[in-house]
């Protein structure tokens, strides 16, 4: 009995903790891509973006294309008025939740985005447009 009263307290607590992850698009191979705001100032606004499946590729130590299932965490900077993106950092997992790898960007290496490309809609996503 006290078990079950312990575990309904806790309920109410793991809504606190988990990542409300918004749905952004599902690539041609069949990831999926997802958004959560991180933080924002006059200049910039800063983006999570989650993609998750069995057809996802990064580039190991040695600069070779590996593909593996999983889901990567990428944080992007994004300056609205322009429509420009930076990568800043993104991190690989596998299904079981291990870091694979870790890269850095450079948040201030601001490009422009293709029209209807998955960095299109990272930007109206991150601006509400």
């Amino acid at each position: 009995m006290k078990a079950l009263i312990f575990l309904m307290l806790l309920a109410p607590l793991s809504s606190l903790f988990a990542q409300d992850w918004n749905y952004l698009t599902t690539s041609k191979n069949g990831n999926k891509q997802y958004y959560k705001k991180h933080s924002e100032n006059v200049l910039f606004k800063k983006i999570w973006i989650k993609e998750e499946g069995n057809n996802l590729q990064m580039l190991n130590k040695n600069n070779k294309s590996v593909s593996y299932s999983g889901y990567n965490l990428s944080l992007y900077n994004v300056e609205c008025r322009d429509k420009k993106i930076a990568l800043i950092q993104v991190s690989h997992y596998d299904i079981n939740d291990n870091l694979l790898l870790t890269s850095e960007g450079n948040e201030y290496k601001l490009v422009y985005v293709v029209p209807g490309s998955l960095g299109d809609k990272i930007i109206e996503a991150a601006c509400d447009q």
